[in-house]
C-alpha cells in the first residue's frame, strides 16, 4: 500500500477538508510520510495534520502561501494543539 492508499482513505474521513493549502502540504510531506516506517505512523501524522489544519487554517493560510511558509505555519499549529 503506498501514500496514495492512505491518502484516499483518509479522504473518506470526517477530518478530510477538500482545500488546495491541504492538498500542497499533503504533497510536500509525501516523500517523508512514505518515508515512515509503519502504517499507524502514517496515519497518525494525516489526521493530525488534518486535524490541526482544519482548526488553525486561517491562521495557517493568512498571508503567505510559499511551501516553507505553510509548513513553519502547519508546524506551530501542531505545536499549539499538543500542548493545548
Amino acid at each position: 500500500m503506498d501514500l496514495l492508499d492512505y491518502f484516499s482513505q483518509y479522504q473518506s474521513s470526517p477530518l478530510y477538508i477538500k482545500d488546495n493549502t491541504y492538498d500542497k502540504i499533503i504533497s510536500h510531506l509525501d516523500e517523508f510520510i512514505e518515508s515512515l516506517p509503519e502504517k499507524k505512523d502514517k496515519q497518525l501524522l494525516l489526521q493530525i495534520i488534518s486535524k490541526c489544519h482544519l482548526k488553525y487554517q486561517d491562521s495557517i493560510k493568512n498571508d503567505g502561501n510559499a511551501i516553507f511558509e505553510l509548513n513553519i505555519k502547519l508546524l506551530m499549529a501542531m505545536l499549539i494543539d499538543q500542548k493545548l
